[in-house]
């Protein structure tokens, strides 16, 4: 009731069956959305599953003030809905986030301190979500409608990560250091952005290389990083470009991150008894290294701090939050993409490489196929839904039935071969126009991989040549077609694959702005 009138029910009213209407728009596609609402009383346990049928997803509900429905979504709810609809995906959903939070207010006033033991932590139900396989975990609140954020600590063993977390939430530096394993506690902070108060979830990690595979679980919906090393760890500090970045961009490669330096008060002691320490060698990071590390790495800040003093630590978060609450007001974009071009050039794979971060190996001929990727280019914030196509002859009556409201064309041969680059002047190009007159072209080369590996086995070699496509013809091609631009990519090595995307996306608003600037004007003739 809350989504679809957005209006909380004063009242609880039990249910047997009932169902909502809500018409939204995903991805530039109006869809009617038929909420059906169940009974959870076990008289009607046979009667409930005739409601099953035909359902498209499932949300399993459990309550975060209640440890007991949060272990019936486990051993009840989940083996009914495997039982009667083994194939259909599922959301875990952790409701009255609010109670939850007044739980965690009150304990921090000294109140009510037995109930915090039955509420459920962030982290138990992201470990039940990917226990049971679900597509993905949310909280919410329906009376205040609202989820909550997430901010994860990654570094080195004894950077103080924990130590920054309770110092911030507590107010205090803890007295001793406890190693710590991801995935057994949260922090959670309430913070406010425009006027509405949103729950702050912070997750510790642990940097034991026996974790590297158990620690990643952990990053699934993460808001936002902070990357820590020791002021006084150089190999901290090395550690962070060399393990650190690359763990968090593989798994988590538009999530932004901002950098901290941690452990300032032993800096500031060193210099106050600079002359007394000098023979002993200046080992800690300064802060100018910092900030070029920060810019190197495209951090979205660099913040030094203490947790045993706390100078620095709320600016740390402060930073943080504006950043949340960029994310909180921005309103994203969404921009339609159409990849089309032979069969074989890889257009699933580099459509997956760049929304999944994964390569597909083997090949899967596509009729239609959908991804989406939330990117944020040049500070906006945007929806790609990407559109992938079949290049086989056998579907080119059914292929232009995904051209409409298409924001930019993707076409795709790739560079190994002559065919597939000449059909995009003798196919793709002309059917692209016949059916979207307007729409902005985007060239893109394939496959650059094989290219660059026979370029450098080639002098060792001599039994065949092989003839690519230069980046010289590729340019000749896009300006022929007037594409707005060439670019070239590898799907398997993700060369060039991330600048593919951004240049769609910057062509796309570019055109827009065009647009719109073109109807405040009136011409007279």
């Amino acid at each position: 009731m809350s989504y679809s009138s957005n209006n909380f029910p004063g009242e609880y009213i039990p249910t047997i069956f009932d169902n909502y209407k809500a018409i939204v728009r995903v991805n530039d596609t109006c869809v009617q959305l038929c909420l059906w609402d169940t009974a959870g009383q076990e008289d009607y346990d046979r009667l409930r599953p005739l409601s099953y049928p035909q359902t498209d997803v499932f949300l399993v509900c459990f309550s975060l003030e209640s440890q007991a429905s949060f272990q019936n979504a486990e051993h009840k709810w989940f083996p009914e809905i495997k039982h009667h609809c083994a194939d259909v995906p599922t959301i875990l959903v952790g409701t009255k986030l609010d109670i939850r939070e007044n739980t965690t207010r009150s304990n921090a006033e000294g109140k009510q301190e037995d109930k915090r033991t039955s509420a459920v932590l962030y982290n138990q139900g992201l470990a039940m979500a990917n226990k049971m396989e679900c597509v993905k975990y949310v909280e919410c609140s329906a009376k205040t409608q609202k989820g909550a954020l997430k901010l994860v600590v990654v570094g080195d063993c004894g950077v103080g990560k924990s130590s920054l977390l309770m110092s911030y939430v507590e107010k205090k530096f803890p007295g001793e250091y406890v190693p710590f394993v991801c995935d057994l506690h949260d922090y959670k902070h309430n913070i406010q952005l425009d006027e509405t108060f949103v729950q702050l979830c912070l997750v510790d990690t642990a940097c034991k290389e026996e974790y590297d595979r158990l620690r990643p679980t952990v990053y699934k919906e993460t808001d936002i990083f902070l990357i820590c090393f020791s002021l006084d760890d150089s190999y901290s500090f090395q550690n962070v470009e060399d393990k650190w970045i690359p763990e968090v961009r593989h798994h988590c490669p538009l999530i932004p991150f901002i950098l901290i330096g941690t452990k300032l008060d032993l800096r500031e002691e060193y210099k106050d008894a600079e002359n007394e320490a000098s023979s002993k060698g200046n080992s800690f990071v300064s802060y100018k290294d910092g900030r070029s590390l920060s810019n190197k790495v495209n951090a979205a800040g660099y913040i030094e701090c203490s947790a045993l003093t706390q100078k620095g630590v709320k600016s740390a978060f402060d930073e943080a939050e504006k950043l949340f609450g960029y994310k909180y007001r921005m309103t994203m974009q969404h921009i339609k993409c159409v990849v089309v071009g032979d069969g074989y050039v890889g257009k699933t794979c580099i459509l997956m490489s760049y929304a999944n971060n994964k390569f597909q190996h083997e090949h899967v001929p596509s009729i239609f196929d959908n991804y989406n990727a939330n990117v944020m280019v040049d500070g906006n914030c945007i929806e790609l839904g990407l559109w992938d196509t079949a290049g086989q002859e056998d579907y080119d009556r059914l292929r232009p039935l995904s051209y409409p409201l298409t924001d930019i064309f993707l076409l795709c041969f790739t560079v190994e071969g002559a065919t597939s680059y000449h059909n995009i002047e003798l196919k793709w190009f002309p059917e692209i126009r016949h059916h979207c007159h307007d729409a902005p072209l985007l060239l893109v080369g394939t496959k650059i991989d094989l290219r660059n590996t026979y370029e450098r086995m080639k002098h060792k070699s001599q039994k065949h040549e092989q003839t690519f496509i230069t980046c010289e013809q590729g340019q000749a091609l896009a300006e022929k077609i007037r594409a707005e631009k060439y670019v070239e990519c590898s799907a398997m090595t993700q060369e060039g694959l991330k600048e593919v995307f951004d240049d769609a996306i910057r062509i796309v608003l570019h055109h827009k702005k065009i647009r719109q600037e073109g109807h405040g004007k009136c011409g007279l003739l």
